[in-house]
């Protein structure tokens, strides 16, 4: 196989450029999604978005790519505190209206 066709086939693909390093972020996510479901239950069942998490959701969408860790990263820190609560062991529902006046005695 020659030099432009690895390249063409390279540039082609959606695997890692780093196997082991892709491991090791799925193990770490996998560790502190245990631990985040073993703590849960000493967290308020619902938290509001602060205004710095919810700036993030405001920015445009990235044109160049994202180191995966710097992607995690974000996620940990300004998305996974704040669920919409139903995986906290003290969540029992949501009533999610749309509105309407049949939603209302829903």
């Amino acid at each position: 196989m020659g030099h432009e066709q690895a390249n063409d086939e390279r540039e082609r693909s959606l695997d890692p450029d780093d196997w082991e390093a892709l491991r090791e972020l799925g193990h770490r996510a996998f560790d502190d999604m245990i631990e985040y479901l073993q703590t849960i239950g000493d967290q308020p069942a619902w938290q509001p978005l602060p205004a710095a998490a919810r700036k993030l959701f405001d920015e445009g969408v990235p044109r160049q790519s994202t180191p995966r860790d710097e992607v995690y990263a974000q996620i940990h820190e300004h998305v996974l505190p704040y669920p919409t609560g139903n995986i906290h062991p003290r969540f029992w529902s949501w009533v999610g209206g749309t509105g309407t006046a049949t939603q209302l005695i829903a």
